[in-house]
């Protein structure tokens, strides 16, 4: 099994769990609203002072009408900053696609599964003055990358908006990268290796910097922090978001990377807290 089929596994795994659960609160919340509802009409009775409908007042208070859980589907971008045991270098500016989803506890608390991808995870210069790869030809494979987390997100509470409910929130968590090479090629270089012409003769020797590969498998903690805010329910369930999170490596190849990853894209809201 491949790094990207697994990954899409867990990826339709989670989305099955998160619809999965919302779907459950949602008729729970129905049951006890239909139940409410029961209990608070009084049977056929004689006209007297004691006999009357009570009516109910908070049994089906749903938090201002608060969603059981959201998809976020999403695009952005990421401006990783320099990586000292790369000689300076750092990985590419590029896109990011992904999807979160999230499932409220509580009136404020989410809890929320995020996955994205990044098409060109590679250096955005070439690791060695030739561009030399493992195999001993020239040119580095294309190397993409399958980021996975689990957060906590805190909401502020709904502002109204041009008729629209908002929702600013933070949002802190961890995770992992995992890297594939492109068609299971061979690892790699991201810093290093190949040759080096000498500076006096120009003959070709080995290049003195140190070499660092990279392969399909390989796998970097990741923490995430930010917030951003939501426009909810704008056409029926769906909305629009917009995050602004950094993401940090703290050990990637014994070296710290960071990037701004701002996303935005359109909100999917369901069922009922």
């Amino acid at each position: 099994m491949t790094t990207r089929f697994s990954v899409r596994l867990v990826l339709i795994l989670s989305v099955t769990l998160l619809f999965a659960a919302a779907l459950s609160a949602q008729t729970t919340v129905t049951v006890q609203k239909q139940t409410v509802q029961t209990q608070t009409t009084s049977p056929a009775c004689t006209p007297m002072p004691s006999c009357q409908t009570t009516p109910s007042t908070g049994a089906t208070h749903t938090g201002g009408g608060g969603i059981a859980g959201e998809l976020y589907l999403n695009a952005g971008g990421v401006w990783p900053t320099r990586i000292d045991t790369w000689d300076n270098n750092k990985i590419k500016a590029q896109g990011v696609y992904g999807l979160k989803g999230g499932i409220f506890f509580g009136p404020s608390w989410e809890i929320e599964g995020s996955f994205g991808y990044l098409n060109h995870f590679e250096p955005s210069r070439a690791p060695n003055p030739l561009n030399f790869n493992t195999t001993g030809g020239f040119g580095q494979p294309s190397i993409q990358a399958f980021m996975y987390d689990l957060n906590f997100a805190y909401n502020f509470g709904n502002r109204s908006l041009f008729g629209s409910r908002i929702a600013p929130y933070v949002v802190v968590g961890g995770g992992g990268l995992t890297a594939e090479v492109y068609n299971g090629a061979s690892p790699a270089f991201v810093n290093g290796g190949g040759f080096v012409p000498e500076p006096i003769t120009g003959t070709l020797v080995p290049n003195p910097t140190p070499v660092k590969t990279i392969s399909s498998g390989n796998t970097f903690f990741t923490i995430n922090y930010g917030g951003g805010f939501k426009a909810m329910n704008l056409w029926g369930p769906v909305g629009f978001a917009v995050d602004v999170r950094g993401r940090t490596l703290p050990n990637f190849y014994h070296s710290t990377t960071s990037w701004l990853e701002p996303t935005a894209g359109l909100l999917f809201s369901f069922g009922q807290r």
